[in-house]
Order: C-alpha cells, then structure tokens, then sequence
C-alpha cells in the first residue's frame, strides 16, 4: 500500500505559540471527507536530534482538509514539523 504524508515546517516568532493549523493547496496529499489522519508534532530546535513531542489523530472536514488543533510551535532552531499521514 502507498503511503501519502506531508510534512510542514513552522517556527513561531515568539518563544513558543500554539495554533490551529490546516494545510492548503497540498497536491499530494488529498484525504478523503472524514479520513482519520494520523499527526505528529516534531521539534527541531536541535535539527540533528528532533523529538516528537506531541501526536494525534484527527479527520478530514467535509472538503477533504486537515486540521491539527493548537498545535506547538516552538522558535528554537528549525521550529517544529507537523508530520500528516493518511490512515
């Protein structure tokens, strides 16, 4: 089975930040309305070590868009990475 998965680098312009965030206009990564959409919050303040720091499940709204409730952002090195995978 071919896995889809997008991954999005965000660094906050304060200390640390949390948000809401939907990733738009992705080409690739087109769930289905109500496909879970498994996330995961990767922190790269340390880009040769990042961790995970959080992770989730979540569905797709009726449009087929993804939406990761308050997730943190971090303004440490790289930022954090939100990981998406289709289940």
């Amino acid at each position: 089975m071919k896995r889809t998965l997008i991954a999005v680098l965000i660094v906050a312009s304060l200390t640390s930040a949390a948000t809401d965030v939907t990733p738009r206009r992705a080409r690739r990564f087109k769930p289905a309305p109500h496909q879970v959409v498994h996330w995961e919050n990767w922190d790269l303040s340390d880009p040769e070590a990042p961790r995970k720091v959080a992770e989730g499940d979540t569905a797709a709204d009726k449009h087929g868009l993804v939406t990761v409730k308050q997730f943190t952002i971090g303004k440490a090195g790289w930022g954090n990475r939100l990981v998406l995978k289709k289940r």
